[in-house]
């Protein structure tokens, strides 16, 4: 019992006389770990600027990944359609005939036809869905004739009324219009007897400047894909003037009804 005292108070006593220096080394002790604490620090700093680096490298990849899907959203753009395609459909016969049903889509349609008697050639699409007034004259010409036009429809049901005195052919379609297919302004173009133009894309009022050297109708009317029209020129005979339209921003085509030479400046 009493050596086991004597031991602890030796150790006791070993103690207490080194405590200065154990201050002095716990004093060491604690630089060095400040030391260490810096060395972290400075350690914690780099990996923090890594970090910082890797975030704007992934930053910097994320803003190319974007300005490569805009670019190929513009692309896509470019070539998407601006005008779905609608349908599409072909008639013939001789004399007067009525065809059977068919449909088309809202939007614009063109025709192209040919007859070959010496009377009437009168062709009538009418709206099985609609009033009198939902009708189109697709035709009305005498005798031999070949031509196109073009104007915008509600779309449905219809049937065709031809009257004819000889063989005749009607071909329908509702054409797919991309962004590249429109031409901007100004234009010119010439032609002889009746047909359409476009697609074109213009903004605001504009000026149409025309001549025609024919004995019956000359009649310039344009028409978008959204069943808008107005009426340029609706003249008889030889002609040569100007007159102005608006454009909505979208395609738009020109219908010319004529019997001989013309020629169209717009701008």
């Amino acid at each position: 019992m009493h050596r086991r005292k004597y031991l602890i108070g030796l150790v006791t006593a070993a103690t207490i006389a080194g405590c200065g220096d154990v201050d002095e080394d716990d004093d060491e002790a604690d630089d060095v770990d400040d030391t260490e604490e810096d060395v972290d620090d400075n350690g914690t700093d780099e990996s923090d600027d890594t970090e910082e680096t890797d975030d704007s490298e992934e930053e910097t990849d994320d803003a190319g990944e974007e300005e490569e899907e805009s670019d190929d959203d513009e692309e896509e753009e470019g070539e998407g359609a601006v005008v779905e395609a609608g349908e599409s459909h072909s008639f013939d016969g001789s004399g007067a005939e009525v065809t059977d049903e068919f449909s088309l889509e809202p939007g614009i349609l063109t025709v192209d036809f040919s007859h070959t008697g010496e009377r009437n050639f009168i062709v009538n699409m009418v709206a099985l869905e609609g009033e009198q007034w939902d009708d189109e004259l697709l035709v009305n010409v005498i005798g031999d004739t070949e031509g196109s036009s073009v104007m915008s429809i509600n779309g449905g049901q219809y049937q065709i009324d031809v009257d004819a005195d000889g063989d005749w052919s009607l071909d329908l379609d509702q054409p797919e219009v991309t962004a590249d297919d429109q031409q901007e302004l100004p234009v010119e173009e010439s032609g002889s007897g009746s047909t359409w133009l476009g697609p074109f894309t213009a903004d605001g009022v504009n000026e149409i400047h025309g001549t025609h050297d024919g004995e019956r109708n000359f009649i310039v009317t344009g028409h978008d894909a959204d069943g808008g029209w107005e009426l340029m020129i609706n003249e008889i005979g030889e002609y040569e003037g100007s007159g102005t339209f608006r454009a909505g921003g979208g395609a738009f085509w020109i219908d010319v009804e004529a019997d001989g030479n013309w020629t169209l400046e717009i701008e």
